[in-house]
């Protein structure tokens, strides 16, 4: 790790508590106890999203608040799922659109931090693109196991196709984007879109991936700071799969049999991440197969960064999207 790093990593450490939080069980004991299961992973998640909005905000990645432009929605299966939708300012449409998948180890992620950290910069992305970014809310495990998440996801992505006229978004210039889990649901989404025929997908930008779940799966540390380790990553597959025993290669798009005719994608990893080798391994499977990749790897842990190396990332990420959801001639 470098010094810089290093440092910064520790000067967050110094004002973040570094305790570890109580995890929920992946299961309730018995049928019956499933409404007090249900309330004790849900204040487990608020202490994690609290955790995670200090840790945010003492690396200095929260953005000023900004209200999204509206609230939406969208059915799925057995219900509904929320997102908010930020348009950009000035001229009218239709506008390219991303589709936002937060991160948050599959069970993390949404209510307060869905908002305060996600929504403005989801706002900052719409200005910056000039596109419709919309900010999903998906349903999480362990309340809601694998494959509910990435169904999710896929039916806003159709959803916004079906509504890209009231949207203001060109339908054929869709891409997703996903950090860490949510990474995992943007890749997913990819292949389940190819797999059906639709809706179309143009790109994919995956931030710090999770693209394995697999419990043989070993991530030795990467360093002695605390940070993302191979127990937390097995608690989350857990949380995500359940307890029973699964294939990897059924849930895993790193394993998918076959990347060919996948969108082309920008794929951004973290030097000193235990998923690093997991990114860049999907990132040549996907070149192998034919899609044009941008993969580049950045001094960071898994997706904490000083704030120069974020603003880097975030420059590069900007650069790939508005590369590929440039209008073409037969846009």
């Amino acid at each position: 790790m470098t010094p810089e790093l290093e440092a910064f990593i520790r000067s967050l450490i110094q004002v973040v508590p570094t305790d570890e939080l109580a995890w929920p069980e992946p299961a309730p004991a018995t049928p019956s106890d499933r409404h007090d299961w249900e309330l004790r992973v849900a204040s487990l998640r608020e202490a994690h999203n609290q955790r995670t909005l200090d840790v945010a905000s003492a690396a200095g990645t929260l953005l000023p608040f900004s209200p999204p432009t509206a609230e939406v929605s969208v059915p799925v299966e057995g219900g509904q799922v929320t997102a908010q939708v930020y348009a950009p300012s000035g001229e009218p449409g239709p506008h390219p659109a991303v589709v936002h998948f937060h991160g948050g180890g599959f069970w993390m992620g949404d209510g307060s931090v869905l908002r305060r950290l996600d929504g403005p910069w989801c706002h900052q992305l719409a200005q910056d693109l000039n596109a419709v970014v919309i900010n999903v809310d998906y349903r999480l495990a362990p309340e809601h196991r694998f494959p509910v998440p990435v169904e999710d996801g896929y039916a806003v992505v159709r959803w916004v196709s079906e509504n890209s006229a009231a949207l203001g978004v060109d339908p054929e210039r869709v891409a997703v984007h996903g950090v860490s889990a949510g990474a995992f649901v943007a890749a997913t989404v990819c292949l389940l879109a190819r797999a059906r025929s639709g809706p179309p997908i143009r790109f994919q930008a995956l931030m710090a991936p999770a693209v394995l779940v697999d419990p043989a799966a070993r991530y030795p540390a990467v360093s002695s700071l605390p940070g993302l380790d191979e127990a937390e990553i097995r608690r989350c597959a857990e949380l995500l799969m359940g307890p029973e025993p699964y294939d990897p290669r059924s849930v895993s798009p790193l394993l998918a049999e076959d990347m060919s005719g996948l969108p082309d994608a920008f794929v951004a990893t973290c030097a000193f991440d235990v998923l690093c080798a997991d990114g860049e391994r999907y990132a040549q499977r996907l070149s192998d197969a034919g899609v044009q990749v941008t993969a580049r790897r950045y001094d960071a842990v898994h997706v904490i960064a000083r704030p120069e190396t974020d603003a880097q990332r975030y420059a590069d990420l900007l650069s790939a999207l508005r590369g590929a959801l440039a209008p073409r001639p037969r846009d």
